[in-house]
This record gives C-alpha cells, sequence and structure tokens, in this order.
C-alpha cells in the first residue's frame, strides 16, 4: 500500500468511465500497530469505481 495524491489514482483508470463520484477520499482507517512500537499514524487513502466504455 501507498499512499498516492488523488490525481495519481485518478491516472489508474484512464480508458475506463469513473462512475460517481469519481475519486473520493476513503475512511481513514488506523493501520495495526507493530508489535512493541509506536502506533502507526492515521493513512489517508483514495479509490474510485469505473467501468469499461
Amino acid at each position: 500500500m501507498r499512499r498516492l495524491h488523488p490525481g495519481t489514482v485518478a491516472g489508474f483508470f484512464e480508458g475506463l468511465r469513473l462512475i460517481e463520484p469519481g475519486v473520493v477520499s476513503c475512511n481513514r482507517w488506523h493501520p495495526d500497530p507493530v508489535p512493541g512500537g509506536e502506533p502507526a499514524g492515521e493513512v489517508a487513502m483514495f479509490g474510485g469505481v469505473a467501468r469499461k466504455p
């Protein structure tokens, strides 16, 4: 998993028709902390749904 800019995520849908609302921010989530380590910070994610034209 990588943190990407929404515009970069939109590039993955090139040649497809994005379904409304397009590329949007997903719910924020907290990944599981590493045992014995500091808890990981919040991760912002973006996603979308598309179909073939």
